[in-house]
């Protein structure tokens, strides 16, 4: 028995929908599970009237340039963005105790967070 793959606009994913198929991994099949009815453009709640709260922290790792005289600082940053998806749940003990799935942030809804005042280089 193998598994079968199925293409998607996020690349391809692996049916692993029958849980006799030997060859799937518990990752196959929780991957598959969580995506087979997801769409990254629908907002991750299950009643629309519901916002989302996005945690947001900015770490700066790097000042490149002060500019005192322009007031114009130039750094690198990290953005961290959290919140929760209500689509993203499952039980671990369906899937061999994984707890924690690792996935691109192209297949998942992700905030329209902009940052403004910045100057670009």
């Amino acid at each position: 028995m193998h598994c079968q793959d199925f293409r998607s606009p996020y690349g391809t994913l692996v049916d692993c929908s029958n849980r006799t198929r030997i060859n799937c991994s518990d990752e196959q099949r929780l991957l598959y599970f969580l995506m087979r009815n997801y769409s990254n453009s629908v907002r991750p709640v299950h009643n629309a009237s519901v916002p989302v709260p996005v945690k947001l922290g900015l770490t700066l790792t790097q000042i490149f340039d002060m500019m005192e005289k322009n007031q114009i600082l130039i750094t690198n940053v990290w953005l961290d963005q959290e919140w929760r998806d209500e689509f993203l749940q499952w039980n671990p003990d369906d899937f061999n105790g994984i707890r924690r799935l690792n996935l691109p942030s192209k297949l998942i809804w992700l905030p329209d967070i902009v940052l403004y005042n910045v100057k670009e280089r």
